[in-house]
């Protein structure tokens, strides 16, 4: 496999700017962030340093979720890895984003909109620092929903590492975008 940057780490970091100033504009100051393990925790904690003032009162929670083991093609079988580690306090009535690093078949992000709407909150938004819409629209697997913040939309098909995005646990801590591009050593 050979690794194809897509993405600097300073434009990585402007997209999770603009994902914190989308998020402020909801204007919501009861906020839980759920990320979801293991790629999600990049952009989570990205995310809460921009969050890091007395005005916002945030949670922040994981969620194991997981359909891709080590592979680079989603089983689209949900597996969760590690439970919810918040108690029902934590989210009720609480505006809920559930953070991760990718959409792409919309499986995870479903799975874990469904988890958290027990909990009872106040509302559940998703923001993901990569979309594959492209993708999804292609797969015609977009009835799984949107994200509602979105740090970059990228229009190719490859398979994505870096920013917390790996094949299993490899790649994961790298700081540019990658695409992976197989059969070259």
């Amino acid at each position: 496999m050979k690794l194809k940057k897509i993405r600097s780490e300073r434009y990585v970091r402007a997209d999770i700017l603009k994902m914190a100033l989308e998020i402020q504009k909801y204007n919501q100051d009861n906020l839980t962030f759920i990320g979801i393990l293991k790629g999600g925790m990049y952009t989570m904690y990205s995310l809460l340093k921009l969050f890091s003032s007395e005005k916002n009162d945030v949670i922040i929670g994981h969620v194991g979720l997981s359909s891709y083991n080590k592979e680079m093609v989603s089983s689209e079988k949900i597996r969760v890895t590690y439970p919810l580690d918040l108690d029902k306090k934590d989210i009720k009535g609480r505006d809920v984003w559930i953070i991760d690093d990718i959409i792409d078949t919309g499986l995870t992000l479903f799975a874990a909109t469904q988890i958290v709407r027990l909990y009872k909150p106040k509302s559940i938004h998703i923001a993901v620092l990569v979309d594959k819409r492209k993708k999804r629209i292609k797969q015609n697997v977009s009835v799984y929903g949107e994200a509602d913040v979105v740090g970059y939309t990228y229009e190719g098909e490859e398979f994505l590492v870096g920013c917390g995005m790996g094949i299993g646990e490899e790649y994961r801590h790298l700081n540019f975008l990658y695409e992976i591009e197989e059969g070259e050593e």
